[in-house]
């Protein structure tokens, strides 16, 4: 209750003090919405609504716990697909709907974590095209950031099969076409209305947040220790808002693999504006929830920097050669590789010892 007060009554005095630059913000984040957000993930929620009302997720969702191992693969993959195309906040969305809104358990949460995730074409438009200026970075950034979660999320749900969640029933009243496209549009509408609130809302915490200098003072010291400061600030937005965070790593000077990493991370961690659009759809524990994005982050981040120079041009020259220097580098990625698939590996087998129920006395 009172870091709760301490916080409304700072962004109290940050709104009255930085008025006009966060009224800018405020107008800036719903263009986005507008512009941006609503027209490319709109059409997919409503779609994602029709399948979950005519009852297609709802018997994806009920191999998840089937004996053959075939099955609950392919369902797995299906909803883990369906959720991911959407893009954001589609997987919370989707697992809301099964859990009937009610309050996820660990296992669920990972589940619902990695399968909310950054859409494709926010990556290769927006991100990739857009703010980097290099359509190439789609290539190893998505590797990363689907590839990771993929194997997450497929090594928890096949190492159980329990069902920790209830299935959706769906409205069994009138189940004409009509009906569920007109409920579908009215669904999928007030869930862009809810991204809309919380893209707004971190626009202007992290504007405010720049007018005090608090994040150039923050890459300031980092920066003395020899960190990209760019890439630092990015990290820092990155963690309340992505698109944020992302934006402002077009203006590094670094590596292009460490941008092509710190990229993978941020859209892996989502930041907390995606955790508060996801919590607008299903109660998720905030704690499980970071912990879920947090190795999501670190396995994509160690990916996307090791294989990023095999998608690029000068990386050619590397295969073309055969010198001392050049083999040796080539093994030593070779077994960093490695090293991050295990790592990734091990990631799988610890959280699907995390998530695992209980067994009882």
């Amino acid at each position: 209750m009172v870091i709760s007060l301490i916080i409304a009554l700072a962004l109290y005095a940050l709104l009255l003090i930085f008025y006009g630059d966060v009224m800018h913000a405020a107008r800036n984040g719903f263009e986005l919405w507008l512009n941006s957000v609503m027209p490319a993930l709109f059409p997919f929620m409503v779609c994602a609504s029709i399948l979950q009302q005519s009852g297609v997720l709802n018997k994806l969702f009920s191999y998840h716990s089937h004996k053959s191992r075939i099955k609950r693969f392919l369902s797995s993959l299906a909803v883990f697909v369906i959720c991911n195309i959407s893009g954001l906040p589609a997987g919370a969305r989707v697992y809301g709907y099964q859990l009937n809104h009610s309050t996820a358990n660990i296992r669920t949460t990972y589940l619902c974590s990695y399968s909310n995730l950054s859409g494709p074409m926010f990556i290769i438009g927006a991100l990739c095209t857009g703010m980097l200026k290099e359509p190439w970075l789609a290539v190893p950034i998505c590797i990363s950031h689907y590839g990771t979660a993929m194997l997450l999320y497929l090594g928890i749900n096949m190492s159980s099969t329990s069902q920790h969640y209830v299935t959706y029933t769906a409205d069994k009243t009138d189940t004409s076409l009509p009906s569920i496209i007109t409920s579908s549009i009215m669904s999928g509408l007030d869930g862009m209305l809810k991204i809309c609130a919380t893209i707004v809302f971190f626009m202007v915490v992290i504007t405010a947040l720049e007018c005090t200098g608090l994040l150039n003072a923050i890459s300031s010291v980092f920066a003395w220790f020899g960190m990209d400061a760019t890439i630092v600030k990015a990290s820092i937005t990155g963690i309340l808002e992505l698109t944020n965070g992302c934006a402002v790593l077009q203006y590094s000077n670094a590596d292009i693999r460490l941008v092509s990493a710190f990229s993978s991370a941020i859209l892996s961690f989502g930041g907390l504006c995606v955790y508060f659009q996801a919590r607008a759809f299903i109660k998720i524990p905030f704690g499980a929830y970071v912990l879920s994005k947090v190795i999501h982050s670190a396995s994509a981040f160690g990916i996307a920097y090791m294989i990023t120079p095999l998608f690029d041009d000068y990386s050619q020259s590397v295969f073309a050669t055969m010198e001392e220097e050049t083999l040796f580098a080539n093994s030593y990625v070779g077994l960093i590789v490695i090293i991050s698939c295990l790592f990734v590996l091990t990631l799988i087998l610890l959280s699907s010892k995390l998530v695992s129920p209980k067994k009882q006395t």
